[in-house]
């Protein structure tokens, strides 16, 4: 259903009104059961993951590029200063669409169901983790989990830096430390924490067990006495003297290169 930014009521807007980084973070996410997605690729893999959609909001060029939405979704088409004046910022990629929050997974199923697995622990950096879950995704890791205070994957950021792959990689979050290990054991994982370390393990040495689950922890802190206290091993990345660390998310596409290439070989 295409609409012409003016004939479009202010209740079709609210869903894109206000989307800077400083408004988000000032208000409770998930706003209203929702996320965005910026951008045809993005757009386009949302839709193709079952995400159901509730608007869009586009220049009239980028019709062509959107996906075949159902004729009650209402398509609101505006000039770029239009789109802007909802936002609230410049909207490059000329289309905006809004979807309706997938039910949650279940981590205790994702742990059950997988044979490798990503944990990511205090990442607050909406950018940090939409990059890590494209690193990921492109290495074939079955699941990720997520401690509750990580950045929210369905951030408009997150999102972004993750190229849509957010929409096909399985995800969920866990509140318990206690209970990840229990989940863990359970299920036989090898666990191991990556850290710079120097008497760790390096990780092009590790030789994978049945089922191995890697842990990444914050650039400053690193991993919590907790996270150490899950991992069976240790294993660092092997650098330069002098070099004892990488940003996390450039460490985190060198480990999973190297942690998926050991357990597929």
């Amino acid at each position: 259903m295409k609409l012409s930014f003016h004939d479009a009521s202010p209740d079709l807007l609210d869903d894109f009104a206000a989307l800077t980084d400083v408004v988000l973070r000032t208000r409770a996410e998930p706003s209203g059961g929702l996320f965005i997605a910026e951008g045809a690729i993005t757009i386009d893999r949302a839709f193709a993951s079952g995400a159901r959609p509730r608007a869009v909001l586009c220049e009239e060029k980028w019709i062509s590029s959107l996906p075949d939405f159902a004729s009650d979704i209402p398509i609101i088409v505006g000039s770029q200063s239009e789109l802007n004046s909802v936002t609230g910022y410049i909207v490059h990629r000329g289309a905006l669409a809004s979807f309706h929050r997938p039910d949650p997974l279940n981590y205790l199923d994702l742990i059950r169901t997988s044979r490798t697995l990503l944990i990511l622990e205090g990442l607050v950096n909406h950018t940090n983790v939409g990059a890590i879950i494209r690193s990921a995704a492109a290495f074939g890791v079955d699941g990720i989990l997520l401690d509750n205070h990580c950045a929210d994957p369905l951030y408009r950021r997150s999102i972004r830096t993750s190229m849509g792959t957010v929409f096909s990689s399985k995800w969920a979050r866990f509140a318990d430390h206690a209970a990840l290990a229990v989940g863990l054991a359970e299920s036989k994982y090898d666990v191991l924490a990556l850290t710079p370390r120097p008497e760790a393990r390096s990780i092009r040495t590790w030789s994978p067990g049945e089922r191995s689950a890697l842990i990444l922890g914050t650039e400053g802190d690193g991993l919590s006495a907790d996270a150490h206290g899950i991992a069976t091993q240790e294993l660092r990345i092997p650098m330069a003297a002098g070099i004892d660390s990488l940003n996390v998310s450039a460490a985190a596409a060198v480990a999973l290169y190297e942690f998926t290439n050991h357990v597929h070989s």
